[in-house]
Formats: C-alpha cells, structure tokens, sequence
C-alpha cells in the first residue's frame, strides 16, 4: 500500500508537473503565435507601406514629369517671346536710324533750301547788277558813239 501511495504521489507529482510543463508551454506558444502574428503584422504594415510608397511615388514621378513638360512649354514660350523681343528691338533700332537719317537728310534739305535761295538772292542781284551794268555800258557806248559821231562831223 505504501508503494501504491508512493507511486499515486509520484503520478500526481507527474501530472502536476506535466500540467505546469502544458501550462509553460502554452505560455510559451502563445509568446511565440502572438510574436508570429506582430512580425506577420508587420509584415503586412510593411508590404502596405510600400505599395503606397510606390504609388505615391508613380504619382509624384508622373506630377513631375507633367511639371517639367510644362516647364519647357513655358520656357519655349519665354524664348520665342525673347526672340520676338529681340526682332521688335532690331525693327526699332532700324526705325531709329531710319528716323535720325530722315532727320540729317531733311536737315540737308533745309540747309540746301536756304543755300539755294541765298544763291538765288545773290543771282538777282547779280543779274539786276548785270543789266545795271548792260544798260550802264550801252548807255556809255551810245554816248561816245554820239560823242564821237559828233567830233567826227566837227
């Protein structure tokens, strides 16, 4: 009988240590299905994080691309604005240069006009000298010729 109680204490100690080792190991599975579950957790957070990541990458790679194209839209247009610039300055410097010619030339003129009417002034009077002169030289020859025609008859 003693061995009987012996070995029911010995199977009882057994069970209660097989329970503790279950209980132990439950614990412990359960540590480790719960350390499972947060690294597949993860896991997924991480796979999520990177598909947004991508796509917000994909956008911002399209947004760019979209920006740049406007960029060089725009920058096309500032350029041929300069260049349209550029010829308007070109046209109006000529026009300048055409406007400071007009104005020497018409200054010429003016200067020509006055040279022309002073030598026409001078013309006049050279002329109405020169008929003076004529009429001045005749008369003289028509008196000497009545004086000597007179003196010829004396």
């Amino acid at each position: 009988q003693e061995q009987i109680r012996k070995i029911e204490t010995d199977l009882k100690n057994i069970s209660e240590k097989q329970e503790k080792t279950v209980k132990l190991y439950d614990k412990r599975m359960n540590s480790f299905e719960s350390k499972v579950q947060a690294i597949t957790d993860a896991e997924s957070h991480l796979k999520e994080s990177w598909h947004l990541q991508q796509t917000k990458m994909k956008e911002q790679t399209s947004k760019h691309k979209k920006q740049s194209q406007t960029f060089t839209q725009d920058f096309n247009a500032v350029l041929e604005n300069i260049q349209e610039l550029n010829t308007r300055v070109f046209l109006l410097e000529d026009q300048v240069l055409i406007e400071s010619q007009m104005e020497f030339l018409e200054n010429k003129i003016k200067l020509l006009e006055e040279n022309s009417k002073n030598l026409t002034a001078k013309l006049e009077t050279n002329e109405i000298m020169f008929e003076e002169f004529t009429r001045t030289t005749e008369e003289t020859f028509e008196n000497m010729s009545s004086i000597q025609g007179r003196e010829f008859e004396n």
